[in-house]
């Protein structure tokens, strides 16, 4: 494995991991607060057969803050720019949650560099004005909190452990310890201690959809698209419904729901996340 710095025309620099293969390249996007460490329970099932990259985004991990652009629009062509100018072949595409929404819209602005795309429990049109209907406002209220902060890992994530929540899905409020686990939650903090506050900001104010247009991009998309929706009622992002709907814009799509599973699906239930996704992956070959 090693890391490198990308440089966009724009002039900020991104962080990008990679573990080089002989096989075709596989990009994976992190979720929001997350950086490329998040992937690491998957990557070794992928890279005997695939060239394998993991971007930190803007404002996350290594990469360059970029203050007050932080929509979901300003992360897309970050992507599109290191596909084209890095990549020697079109990518598959892999983007958990906020990385699932930036890789459908990199697959519709740039169908040349995509050859697929696994969307992961990706809040699509609930982040923007349905954001309250999810547990994400709730959790990014206590994570701004910590945004930035030079605390250790261990006293951000008690920290949290203690912060009060009410999430829309639950009767009443819960302490964050009683619904993500120690790990988790230590890991939600190191992604918190090399974080842009500004990131959190944006979605906060509901604002995180601003200058896309989710159905636009999911019907633009020509290349085979796997949609893996986690359980709404497990802290999922997609309501039933929602999920229904959108997935039924795109031309070319399998879309499975995964009953009592929650968002995070790659690393809390690795084991269903690779048995769906290997084959995906194994039928470009």
């Amino acid at each position: 494995m090693r890391e490198s710095r990308f440089s966009t025309s724009a002039g900020h620099r991104l962080n990008v991991a990679s573990w080089e293969g002989d096989g075709p390249p596989v990009l994976l996007l992190h979720g929001v607060t997350r950086r490329w460490q998040d992937w690491l329970s998957i990557v070794p099932f992928l890279t005997a057969r695939w060239s394998v990259f993991a971007l930190d985004f803007r404002g996350h991990g290594a990469s360059d803050r970029t203050p007050g652009a932080y929509r979901i629009a300003d992360y897309v062509p970050d992507v599109i720019e290191l596909l084209r100018r890095e990549f020697n072949e079109p990518a598959i595409v892999i983007g958990h949650s906020l990385g699932g929404n930036v890789a459908a819209s990199v697959a519709a602005g740039a169908p040349d560099r995509v050859r697929g795309i696994v969307l992961e429990d990706p809040p699509l049109e609930m982040a923007g004005e349905r954001i309250g209907e999810t547990p994400f406002l709730e959790t990014f209220r206590v994570f701004i909190q910590h945004a930035g902060s030079d605390r250790s890992v261990g006293a951000i994530a008690d920290a949290m452990a203690g912060s009060v929540v009410k999430p829309p899905n639950l009767a009443g409020p819960k302490h964050l310890g009683e619904l993500r686990d120690a790990v988790s939650l230590r890991s939600s903090a190191a992604g918190l201690k090399r974080l842009d506050r500004d990131v959190l900001e944006i979605p906060i104010a509901g604002r995180w959809l601003d200058g896309g247009d989710v159905r636009r991009d999911l019907q633009a998309i020509g290349c085979p698209a796997l949609l893996l929706q986690a359980d709404f009622a497990a802290g999922g992002a997609l309501p039933d419904d929602h999920a229904s709907e959108m997935a039924a814009l795109l031309g070319d799509g399998v879309h499975i729901r995964l009953p009592g599973l929650g968002h995070n699906l790659h690393g809390m239930s690795a084991e269903v996340f690779l048995r769906l996704l290997l084959p995906f992956l194994s039928s470009f070959e």
